[in-house]
């Protein structure tokens, strides 16, 4: 076994232990403010999953942007990194996501909340980045072209965080 493979299952054996400790585990609240108490252990797995994502196309924003600019190899892996840690993350939150909204309000999805569907389109935009990329020969117009798809999706970020700021619809603001 080669030290990546092992090192990829001790890191799923760590995510399966952290759910698993997060769901059964982590302290309850006894807020009139959540339908369903128990929901609320979700964010222990979800909002730092958000936040991962968060952090994982800000590395994505700047390898596309060193790569577009330099055409650094070292820039372009960065990117890679972070589309792939990316979509790992954001679909990690939307999934918890989706479990506490039906828990919360009865569906997994409201379409007219701001924040849902501006993190949505960001884990579909790193979902079609690393998909892409793995479907082309790699070439410089091929990187080209993703490295910008890196760029603009990452308007995505700012947007998303600040959507329940501005459209208070049925995602939670900041506590």
């Amino acid at each position: 076994m080669k030290w990546g493979e092992a090192l990829l299952i001790l890191g799923f054996t760590g995510i399966g232990t952290t759910l698993l400790l997060a769901l059964l585990w982590a302290p309850s609240v006894s807020i009139d403010a959540f339908e369903s108490p128990a929901a609320q252990r979700i964010f222990y797995w979800h909002v730092p999953a958000a936040w991962a994502a968060f952090i994982a196309f800000g590395a994505l924003f700047i390898g596309s942007g060193g790569w577009l600019f330099r055409r650094s190899e070292w820039m372009w892996r960065l990117h890679v990194a972070g589309a792939e840690a990316g979509l790992a993350c954001g679909l990690m939150a939307v999934w918890s996501g989706c479990v506490w909204g039906q828990a919360e309000w009865g569906t997994p999805w409201d379409w007219t909340d701001v924040r849902l569907n501006s993190f949505g389109l960001l884990t579909l935009l790193a979902t079609y980045v690393v998909l892409g990329r793995n479907s082309q020969p790699d070439g410089v117009e091929t990187r080209d072209t993703f490295a910008a798809f890196g760029l603009y999706g990452f308007v995505l970020v700012p947007l998303t965080y600040i959507a329940t700021r501005i459209w208070t619809i049925r995602h939670p603001g900041p506590v």
